[in-house]
């Protein structure tokens, strides 16, 4: 164990070789061999100063030689450090630290008015589901639920970044200014919700789906949309194409989405929350960090629809959250309004009052690296429904 640490403190040395890092490691080595469990509360208010200083001058390595540094001590006080660190930094390299050393101690144009106007831009290959228990499992963070068997991930209280900086050179206006944004802790499924899921549904409500009650659908082929007879949840591509249980359900307009959300004793998350799941605390601009993804980390720029919910490990989010980038274009709860952030309240924002569209986050399948952004956002009319959107839902 100490032999780990002592490797991923090395790495991050070899990265952080400016002198903002010795100032920063120095002062908390200073504070934390001058207090006692006692004492960690004052410490930990320092700390997490220091640590948006980490985080917005050296990054998430650096952030990881922090709390390795702090691991050498033992104790409650150290748990409690890293743990705060942990949150602030929504990183992986942070979680497996904690995990090894700490817990043995105890479009897109607007507006969209038909499914023809999605951001389309049509090769990713799945990878397998990991083999070992998932790192954002280790914190006891997640349930399922007794209803549709979805995996809830726990999103801790507190402040986000919510919006794209003036450095995302992909951003537009609407989602601008940047701005901090105070949620309560809140759940949200771990995947999207899936064709199988949404069969238990139907099954129990004998509910219609927009698409069921109009008798087509649409799916993006060739090039173009197109209107296909028959094409609903059960059947996304039509009728003559086979479909697989565990791929995310489509064809289904938002109010499918929150009548099944209801259904299942959750409702659809607010785009605060949607957000600050997809991306965590530090701003990024993509669930994995700031580097333009390839095909590993999620389905994005294809031609012949979403992957199995699941697929992609690699493009998971700070705190545990698969496909939030890609595979489907999510539902969110909002009303859409375009200067909604110059307004917003800093605190559980829930969106315009009314409005004539949704909010649709995420990408899809066919969406361009612009468009999967965790900032991104996108609209439709809420009766509007195609192959290219779904939905999870949140409590």
């Amino acid at each position: 164990m100490k032999k780990n640490l002592e490797v991923i403190g090395g790495i991050a040395g070899v990265i952080a070789i400016v002198g903002v890092i010795v100032a920063i490691l120095q002062l908390l080595q200073a504070q934390w061999s001058s207090i006692s469990n006692d004492g960690a509360q004052e410490t930990l208010i320092a700390i997490e100063e220091k640590q948006l200083e980490v985080q917005s001058q050296i990054g998430t390595a650096q952030s990881a030689m922090v709390i390795a540094q702090l691991g050498q001590s033992s104790g409650d006080a150290a748990t409690v450090i890293a743990g705060k660190i942990l949150e602030l930094s929504g990183t992986q390299q942070a979680l497996a630290i904690q995990a090894t050393k700490l817990a043995p101690a105890v479009s897109t144009s607007l507006p969209i008015a038909d499914p023809t106007n999605l951001s389309l831009r049509p090769t990713a290959v799945p990878v397998p589901l990991p083999t070992t228990t998932p790192f954002f499992q280790l914190a006891n963070s997640h349930e399922t639920s007794s209803r549709d068997g979805m995996v809830l991930l726990l999103i801790p209280a507190g402040e986000f970044l919510m919006g794209a900086s003036n450095f995302d050179t992909n951003a537009k206006n609407r989602e601008k200014p940047q701005h901090r944004i105070y949620l309560d802790n809140f759940w949200i499924d771990q995947t999207e919700t899936t064709i199988d899921m949404f069969a238990r549904f139907v099954d129990e409500t004998n509910y219609e789906t927009t698409a069921e009650t109009n008798g087509f659908g649409y799916i993006w082929s060739d090039g173009k949309w197109q209107q296909v007879l028959g094409a609903n949840w059960k059947y996304p591509s039509g009728k003559d194409i086979v479909t697989v249980v565990d791929m995310p359900v489509s064809q289904v307009s938002w109010h499918d989405a929150q009548a099944y959300c209801e259904w299942a004793g959750r409702r659809l998350p607010t785009e605060a929350e949607w957000e600050k799941a997809a991306r965590g605390t530090d701003g990024r601009i993509y669930p994995w960090g700031d580097f333009i993804p390839d095909s590993t980390l999620l389905r994005f720029n294809q031609e012949h629809g979403p992957a199995s919910v699941g697929s992609y490990p690699a493009g998971v989010s700070p705190y545990g959250a698969l496909d939030i980038a890609g595979n489907l274009w999510e539902w969110v709860a909002d009303w859409f309004d375009e200067n909604y952030y110059s307004i917003s309240p800093a605190k559980n924002p829930t969106g315009p009052l009314s409005g004539e569209y949704h909010v649709l986050r995420g990408g899809g399948w066919n969406s361009s690296v612009e468009n999967i952004r965790a900032t991104n956002r996108d609209v439709s009319e809420s009766q509007l429904y195609n192959h290219l959107l779904g939905f999870r839902c949140a409590k």
